[in-house]
């Protein structure tokens, strides 16, 4: 079997950066890179922490990276009261979820869901409304399941 050529560090660091100009999904200038020894180490401060993911999937299989270290922070400007409206209608729109029975609080990024739902389904479900909404960091999921 052919053995590929040891990238260097500055080769790496370009792949790197080329990679993250081209994914959508990562706000340009945002994202510091270094590169040491094949390890890659993002920096920098993001919205949303999906553009957190895709920056570190973005680059971690490109050619010579063994390892990547995200330490992308989350910096949202979103206001507990926006977030709870967010998660709100959020559930409102989902079919089977019956939404009139949850309690949603908002404390700074942490989200806590309070009330009753008819299933563990339903129970996730509201779950992951909550944890993709704008500005929310650590759900807290205390709904209870009443058959």
């Amino acid at each position: 079997m052919a053995q590929h050529p040891k990238k260097s560090d500055t080769e790496i660091a370009k792949a790197v950066a080329d990679a993250l100009k081209w994914n959508v999904s990562v706000p340009e200038d945002k994202v510091n890179v270094k590169v040491e020894d094949g390890r890659v180490y993002l920096s920098g401060e993001v919205t949303y922490i999906y553009q957190k993911d895709a920056a570190k999937r973005a680059v971690q299989n490109l050619t010579g990276v063994k390892y990547v270290m995200n330490s992308l922070s989350i910096k949202q400007v979103i206001k507990p009261f926006e977030i709870k409206k967010k998660i709100t209608k959020a559930l409102e729109r989902l079919a089977d979820l019956d939404a009139k029975n949850i309690t949603v609080e908002a404390d700074g990024h942490t989200v806590k869901l309070r009330g009753k739902v008819h299933s563990m389904h339903e129970k996730d479900e509201a779950r992951k409304v909550a944890y993709l909404a704008p500005g929310v960091y650590k759900v807290k999921n205390e709904l209870e399941v009443v058959y």
